[in-house]
């Protein structure tokens, strides 16, 4: 999944993640383009195949932003310097001084028929490109009974610091992995838990 942030214009930041979720407890996973439910003890991992920086995302995410030229921009990522969400076959968000606060939001909710104790998470990161202002990337978790995507702002959500990213971080430019095990948290059967990158 590629992802790029700039808070400037003339700054551009380009970032690319890739998504890998797995569970502390023996329970698998399944992951697809409904709902990604949880169901025993496999990896879940999300590609963004086929989605085109259009509104129509995958149905267990949630891509927002704000500000006066935010939109969904097409598949132009690397070039592309109108602020907003772009993807080809991954899933990007190029900020601008008036298009800000990228949040890509992942559901998934526990089916296993038992209670999650934890979680462990992993993404390759990247910053294609770099310049004078660059923001931090950062990961949050929630976990809640509702089905209903959280709203604009990260209040009761935990944030995983381990995991945040800018041009400051070792290897960057090429890629670098980043990865937090053994995440506590209690996600009791037909619980959701959202995970959100935030720039």
């Amino acid at each position: 999944m590629k992802t790029f942030y700039t808070l400037f214009k003339k700054a551009p930041v380009v970032a690319k993640l890739t998504w890998v979720f797995a569970f502390v407890l023996s329970l698998n996973a399944s992951q697809s383009w409904g709902q990604a439910s949880i169901t025993s003890s496999s990896t879940i991992t999300e590609s963004f195949t086929g989605y085109a920086g259009t509104s129509t995302f995958p149905t267990n995410w949630d891509m927002s932003g704000s500000g006066s030229s935010y939109a969904f921009r097409g598949t132009n990522q690397t070039s592309g310097t109108s602020g907003g969400w772009y993807g080809n076959d991954n899933m990007s968000f190029l900020g601008s001084g008036s298009a800000s606060n990228g949040r890509g939001t992942w559901q998934l909710r526990n089916t296993s028929g038992g209670t999650l104790t934890g979680f462990n998470l992993s993404f390759v990161g990247r910053m294609w490109k770099t310049g004078i202002v660059s923001p931090t990337v950062r990961v949050y978790y929630l976990v809640t009974n509702s089905s209903t995507f959280p709203t604009n702002n990260e209040t009761g959500w935990t944030e995983l610091t381990s995991l945040a990213f800018s041009d400051s971080t070792a290897n960057i430019s090429t890629g670098a992995t980043l990865t937090t095990n053994g995440v506590t948290a209690t996600i009791s059967n037909n619980v959701y838990l959202y995970l959100r990158r935030l720039s």
